[in-house]
């Protein structure tokens, strides 16, 4: 498995260490794999499609923005100074992410999904935490809930959404 990340179509990109990072707009990725990347240099995929150093079992993910993580240059140095554990075993491929002032990030192809040691979406005392239905930027509402919030580019609303009428979807089951 290879990352689709074109240079041509990065507005800036690096690859530091383990890392993959780019910038497209304000928006930052920055992805990274035991061993590294190299592009593909030659073909339909030069420069398009990175090949992991080894064998590509596992995977970390970073994204960020110029609002919460500044310039470019400023995110890459954020990434680069990610401590990244990678789990050696063949069969049970995994990865451990710590961040300065962030909580620990883990998770193991066999196991749980932790932050800082605990599996995520459980509280305190181990049961699972209330998702909402529709959570997201844009809007968030509860489960059986019958008012949803609404906000996006400087507007808010909040939407009766018991009394609404569904033409559509089964979400509700």
């Amino acid at each position: 498995m290879a990352p689709r990340l074109p240079a041509d179509q990065l507005d800036e990109w690096a690859s530091v260490g383990e890392w993959l990072i780019g910038r497209v707009g304000s928006g930052y990725l920055a992805v990274a794999t035991p061993g590294g990347f190299r592009p593909v240099r030659a073909g339909d995929q030069a420069w398009q499609e990175w090949t992991p150093e080894q064998d590509g079992r596992a995977w970390a993910c970073l994204v960020g923005d110029v609002d919460r993580d500044g310039t470019f240059a400023e995110f890459a140095a954020t990434v680069e100074a990610t401590e990244v554990v990678w789990t050696a075993e063949r069969d049970n491929p995994g990865v451990r992410v710590v961040r300065s002032g962030r909580p620990v990030l883990a998770v193991e192809f066999d196991g749980l999904f932790t932050i800082d040691g605990a599996p995520g979406g459980l509280d305190g005392e181990g049961r699972p935490e209330e998702p909402g239905q529709w959570e997201n930027p844009a809007m968030t509402a509860a489960f059986g809930a019958d008012r949803a919030q609404v906000a996006w580019g400087g507007a808010e609303h909040d939407l009766d959404v018991g009394a609404a009428l569904r033409m559509l979807g089964d979400s509700g089951r």
